[in-house]
């Protein structure tokens, strides 16, 4: 999701995720939370994730992350997984290969 986007935590009022804290090295994860004002969606788990600086670099922004998995170590890992699979599709169809999706 969005840093901009707006949560609201049981009992409290809507913030934007980008007022959590979230901080290079850090992380957080957020159960029963509520991501829209419409009616008809239940609550959610967020994770919050930024990844340390790693030799001598810093991602640019953290992420946030909407997810029905029960833990922040879940989440992420599920999440990185997904990273590596769209590279490698994108590998496939853009990068050289000239590969179309049915085939990777």
């Amino acid at each position: 999701m969005k840093h901009e986007r707006y949560i609201q935590q049981e009992f409290a009022q809507y913030t934007h995720l980008s007022e959590l804290g979230l901080l290079p090295g850090s992380r957080f994860f957020l159960t029963g939370v509520k991501v829209t004002k419409q009616k008809g969606f239940g609550l959610f788990n967020v994770a919050g994730y930024w990844r340390r600086k790693y030799q001598g670099k810093v991602e640019n922004e953290g992420w946030y992350l909407l997810t029905n998995l029960e833990t922040h170590n879940t989440a992420i890992s599920a999440f990185k997984s997904r990273i590596g699979i769209e590279a490698m599709f994108k590998d496939c169809k853009t990068g050289g290969y000239n590969e179309r999706e049915e085939s990777c």
